[in-house]
């Protein structure tokens, strides 16, 4: 079991958790990495209780630890270990005698990180183990308990031995085996890569694991992986290969599912067109998401991937997810999405739980509604603007006026409404055409526009009515504004392009914050002054000298 050799993650664990024989994964510093079903029925020990600690320390015996500990440290410089006995201690304290095949685990770079530890429980045939002639019959009986095929060869590549599972693989009878070479057991086109392999083998000895197909005895053809390794004679020189055999269809064909499946859900994912975005539901970190996801978050899948969700989605929003946090099963509402380089995007968010391959995770569904929002904001700056001026509207004056006498009440201050009438429309209209009297209106707000400050409210109430609400004005800031009013208005005038003659009519009143007077009544009563002025004018005159500031009864 090569840790660089083939599958990962859950179908490994799946492989591991059914095979009858035991397994353990130690680190290179021998710390439990993982023990399986068969393992853990043997030591009593579940693996979570013992992932982490030390293996020698924990299972074996105190005299037999310096030799495991030696066969450990070859198996991490690709040291042949063949097959071996070695004790373990159970949870109870009882020894158990296991016969061990140890392994490298490598990563993916083909580093060793650690080891794999095979073992087979031997410890009633040990207690009955014959001595002398017996010791043959012993170790027969002994490899027939071993569930995966095993055969051992000499250099010539004739078989020496094997145990049942191999007989049964293969369909043969034992006898039909011994002496004989893969060249009479298998079709040739299979023979001649086992042998190859083999020879590479025995002139390099060591260890040999590689991939490969078989035919078994029904006749139906398996993915198996074959781990080799050379041995001694006792003569010290090279006696032939021990190898073993495990099926890996299954897995492959799992392996090749999960690849399909994956490449599916991909293409599902890339086919919406919204951001989809895959969470992990116990540490909220992204799995996975797709190509609208990676576009609205204006990352790479490695930027993003492995993250916590709440880096991008709802980051003020830790600890309170709906569906995780509250126990809702769906969520749909509007949030907010941090973009890698920071900019907030507003969106329509919607999760809910899944479970895919078994593994529990959140699904978000997120639609970038920054355009929609933009337009919410031109609608709602068109119920409050005057579409031809461009000034508040009566809609936009009587919100914003409100709130800002609203505040002067409170902060105990004088604010001054002056109210403005375009003298002779209905004139200009009927001498020269609706657009010339829309384009008076328009001169005028512009008049007002650069006249007054920045902090007063300027609009157009409807037809020839406008109005200013001073913040903070005194009668002679006030007096101020409609002087510059009306340079302004002969400044335009005297421009001498206009078909008409620019005019209008003023009246002020000043809002007391200790009275109970309202925005109405102020607007009342610049009406009336700005009516009174209207008249004195008899509609001929222009830039006229400021009304007097009407005070609240």
């Amino acid at each position: 079991m090569e840790g660089g050799s083939g599958g990962t993650g859950t179908f490994a664990q799946t492989l591991l958790s059914t095979v009858e024989v035991a397994v353990a994964v130690l680190d290179r510093k021998g710390r439990v990495l993982s023990i399986n079903p068969c393992f853990e029925r043997l030591s009593r020990y579940s693996c979570a209780e013992v992932r982490g600690k030390d293996w020698f320390d924990l299972f074996v015996p105190e005299d037999a630890r310096p030799a495991v500990r030696a066969r450990f440290l070859d198996a991490l410089g690709n040291a042949s270990i063949g097959a071996h006995l070695a004790p373990i201690r159970a949870r109870d304290g009882r020894l158990r005698n296991l016969q061990w095949v140890t392994d490298t685990l490598r990563d993916a770079a083909g580093n060793a990180v650690g080891v794999v530890a095979v073992a087979v429980d031997v410890t009633e045939q040990a207690t009955a183990r014959p001595d002398g002639e017996g010791q043959a019959l012993f170790l027969q009986d002994f490899i027939d308990a071993i569930p995966t095929p095993l055969y051992y060869k000499d250099t010539e590549g004739r078989y020496l031995g094997c145990n049942r599972a191999f007989v049964e693989f293969l369909g043969r009878a034992r006898e039909d085996i011994i002496g004989r070479t893969v060249f009479d057991l298998v079709p040739r086109e299979y023979a001649d890569i086992f042998h190859a392999r083999d020879r590479s083998l025995l002139e390099s000895p060591g260890r040999q694991s590689y991939e490969s197909f078989m035919l078994r005895a029904d006749g139906s053809r398996r993915e198996v992986q074959f781990v080799k390794a050379t041995f001694r004679a006792p003569n010290g020189r090279l006696g032939g290969i021990i190898g073993s055999i495990f099926d890996i269809t299954e897995r492959k064909k799992a392996e090749q599912t999960l690849r399909e499946s994956e490449a599916v859900l991909r293409t599902v994912l890339n086919s919406i067109a919204a951001a989809v975005i895959l969470i992990d539901a116990e540490t909220h970190r992204i799995v996975t998401l797709n190509a609208f996801a990676l576009k609205l978050l204006g990352a790479t899948r490695g930027e993003v991937v492995g993250r916590v969700c709440h880096e991008f989605i709802c980051p003020l929003e830790v600890g309170k997810c709906p569906v995780t946090d509250l126990n809702q099963e769906v969520d749909c509402s509007e949030r907010v999405v941090v973009r890698l380089d920071g900019q907030r995007v507003p969106v329509i968010k919607t999760v809910r739980r899944v479970t895919l391959g078994g593994r529990k995770l959140l699904m978000e569904s997120i639609v970038d509604i920054t355009d929609r929002k933009r337009m919410e904001e031109e609608l709602r700056a068109l119920s409050l603007v005057d579409e031809l001026t461009g000034l508040y509207n009566r809609r936009g004056f009587m919100t914003l006026a409100t709130q800002q006498l609203r505040v002067a009440r409170r902060e105990n201050r004088s604010d001054v409404l002056a109210f403005l009438d375009l003298d002779d429309l209905k004139g200009i209209n009927d001498a020269q055409g609706h657009h010339a009297g829309d384009r008076a209106l328009v001169e005028l707000a512009d008049v007002l526009r650069q006249t007054v400050r920045e902090s007063d409210i300027v609009a157009r109430l409807g037809g020839d009515e406008f109005c200013v609400l001073m913040s903070g004005a005194d009668e002679t800031q006030a007096e101020g504004l409609l002087q510059r009013l009306a340079e302004g208005i002969d400044r335009r005038n005297a421009a001498g392009d206009l078909p008409f003659r620019l005019a209008a009519s003023t009246g002020m009143a000043r809002f007391d914050p200790a009275a109970s007077d309202g925005l109405d009544d102020l607007l009342r009563r610049a009406d009336q002054l700005m009516y009174e002025q209207k008249r004195r004018k008899g509609r001929r005159m222009t830039g006229d000298a400021p009304s007097p500031v009407d005070e609240p009864s």
